[in-house]
């Protein structure tokens, strides 16, 4: 009997969902698109609102179009690129011209399977470009962690801005192929061409 008891306690334990903390998703088509992020990976109960489809992660990837991300408050959002990336960068942000009344913060780190470094801060109302040359690249993912100060929730709730910096798109420099790799290929084919010669 004590034996039905407990595999019908193990049976109602496990038909009970798990409550997870934060939801982590991904979300996006991957591959190259001409230096922009083509992946996102967000939390989805950050602090952020809806108003204008701010709260829609897809708007932060691709070319700049006007329609942005909010990353919510203290959060942070992954973002790939398709492939490795060093050098130079531009995050476009959106606050429809007018960063002094909403002063917006973002703290920007480089990664590389997983380990990251701080790249630098940067404000809404900067021209948006970072340099990662002076780091140890070339990476596979940034970070941007919102850094804005947040006064109350009430006072950002009645005017539907609840999640700090915006994401419009960000674009990467692509690591080249290495001028060596030229060299070699250009110095292959010329001595098969000067092989085909001497056969004639």
């Amino acid at each position: 009997m004590n034996i039905f008891k407990i595999s019908c306690l193990c049976a109602a334990v496990m038909s009970v969902p798990a409550v997870a903390s934060a939801a982590i998703v991904t979300t996006g088509s991957g591959g190259f698109n001409n230096g922009y992020a083509t992946t996102i990976t967000y939390d989805t109960d950050a602090l952020r609102g809806k108003k204008d489809g701010r709260d829609n992660a897809s708007n932060a990837l691709g070319a700049q179009n006007g329609k942005f991300f909010e990353i919510g408050f203290g959060s942070s959002v992954d973002l790939t690129f398709g492939k490795k990336f060093n050098g130079k960068g531009t995050i476009f942000e959106v606050t429809f011209g007018n960063a002094s009344n909403f002063p917006e913060f973002v703290d920007i780190f480089a990664g590389s399977g997983g380990n990251f470094s701080f790249v630098g801060n940067l404000a809404n109302y900067s021209d948006g470009k970072f340099d990662l040359s002076g780091l140890n690249g070339p990476f596979d993912t940034l970070r941007l962690t919102d850094a804005s100060p947040f006064s109350s929730s009430s006072e950002k709730d009645s005017r539907g801005r609840l999640g700090g910096f915006d994401i419009d798109a960000v674009q990467v420099s692509a690591v080249p192929v290495p001028a060596a790799g030229w060299l070699l290929m250009s110095g292959l084919g010329a001595a098969a061409a000067l092989r085909r010669r001497k056969k004639a």
